[in-house]
């Protein structure tokens, strides 16, 4: 078995969360606070939000949060210009302020991202020839391997057709021809997923017999289609009824060498839509180990090609149909399919950074912190002062707000970016998190913020 000890994940966390100097490539949006891999105690250089509330309350958050779990660490904020020249000069005022062996670049938006890849190039150049060990996903490996349909044919060929959902791939246009094959993939399977890339289950769309009429279905499908004028092909796969879906995180270092890291649930819309996860999976550790086994080479081949840093990919399991050339886990028996790749740092990764923090924060066993992540909506709280005191009441008595203490068995929260009602591209969230806790507690916890209407689902 390849799933590494506890010991070199932790070493791995530890290096990332204090070694580690994180450079946010520019975002349409400016870097808005949400993600916990970016609020711990290390060093990053960000740019800032263009709106100035959404700002001041992303300053607040990654405040509140570096209090509650380290001493604060440097944060260096560049103009909204995004020249290379003000980078060079971010990242040398950071480096200067601490000992950092490691640049790490992410853009957590695909286009922003590609748009500034010649100016990571030039800045990764630099800081390598200074003798920094620099690394930075690579644009041209994530566009090949974030395609849904190249990763299907990929996983097709090397593992068996057993391996992914029964799909087809068709050119978007013209419309009418992927509006017949869905319907006829609809006839046999009921319901069908219609899959371009985009993360999160944003390039997907679910229709079904039982749910849309004839007249539903062409209009959304066109809808789907239309309004993505830059995607050329489209996948309609058959829905597979899957008992769980998990993603499995690995990061590959400076040497290509990928190193395995979680296997996490996710938490599902259900047209498929991301809405958060937890460490609770339900499985064997054997049966978590047999996923990433099973993954390794498709991560080996990513790195080849020259991917670094973050990647995962979402497995679906079913109960086992008697085909041949099905891929099943070895303690509960269940079939694995591999549904899509993400070549990116993702939700999964940033509440295991935030847990491994944590534990270390606390001395804790990071393997016996679990924790549970959802949706939340502010639920027209006009500012973060008001969201939080409502989730306050909500969870009194259940759970309390992460701060300095952390006792065995106690679940604790915390709330990011609760920007307002009327913010676009909102990604509000809350993480329970708890020292040997079991899902059933968590779920409660999240059932309360339910009945109150502020769980987004």
């Amino acid at each position: 078995m390849i799933y590494p000890p506890t010991q070199a994940r932790q070493a791995l966390y530890f290096r990332l969360l204090n070694q580690t100097l994180l450079v946010r490539t520019p975002t349409r949006f400016g870097e808005r606070g949400h993600s916990f891999l970016y609020a711990c105690a290390n060093a990053v250089v960000r740019t800032p939000s263009p709106d100035d509330e959404i700002e001041r309350e992303a300053a607040a958050f990654r405040a509140d949060m570096r209090a509650a779990l380290a001493p604060p660490g440097p944060e260096s904020i560049i103009p909204n210009d995004g020249a290379a020249d003000t980078f060079k000069a971010a990242i040398d005022q950071m480096c200067q302020a601490g000992h950092y062996s490691t640049l790490l670049f992410e853009g957590y938006v695909a286009d922003s991202a590609r748009e500034h890849a010649p100016m990571v190039e030039s800045l990764a150049q630099e800081f390598t020839a200074r003798g920094l060990t620099v690394l930075r996903p690579s644009g041209p490996v994530s566009d090949i391997w974030n395609n849904k349909t190249r990763f299907v044919n990929y996983v097709r060929e090397y593992y068996g057709p057993e391996a992914t959902p029964p799909g087809d791939v068709l050119p978007v246009a013209p419309a009418s021809e992927v509006v017949a094959q869905a319907k006829a993939r609809l006839r046999v399977a009921g319901r069908v997923v219609l899959k371009v890339t985009g993360f999160g289950g944003f390039g997907n769309l679910v229709v079904s017999q039982d749910e849309d009429d004839t007249v539903a279905i062409d209009a959304k499908i066109r809808e789907f289609l239309d309004a993505r004028p830059d995607v050329s092909e489209v996948r309609v796969e058959d829905w597979v009824s899957w008992n769980r879906t998990l993603c499995a995180s690995f990061f590959i270092d400076e040497h290509g060498e990928p190193v395995p890291l979680e296997v996490c649930s996710q938490l599902l819309t259900k047209n498929t839509k991301f809405m958060g996860g937890s460490s609770h999976t339900g499985l064997a550790l054997a049966d978590r180990q047999a996923i990433q086994d099973l993954l390794m080479p498709f991560v080996n081949k990513v790195a080849a090609d020259g991917m670094r840093a973050f990647m995962a990919v979402d497995v679906i399991l079913s109960n086992p149909s008697g085909r041949a050339g099905e891929l099943l886990l070895p303690v509960c028996g269940q079939a694995v399919r591999f549904v899509e790749a993400n070549l990116r740092v993702n939700g999964h990764n940033q509440d295991r950074l935030f847990v491994a923090q944590l534990a270390a924060r606390h001395g804790r066993d990071l393997d016996r912190l679990e924790h549970l992540k959802a949706g939340v909506r502010p639920a027209g709280a006009r500012n973060r002062a008001d969201f939080l005191a409502v989730v306050a009441r909500a969870l009194d008595g259940l759970a309390q707000p992460i701060g300095p203490q952390f006792e065995t068995s106690a679940i604790y929260y915390v709330v990011t970016e609760t920007l307002g009602e009327a913010r676009a591209h909102r990604n509000d969230n809350i993480l329970f998190v708890g020292e040997d806790v079991p899902l059933e507690r968590l779920e409660d916890a999240a059932g309360r913020l339910r009945a109150f209407g502020i769980l987004r689902e």
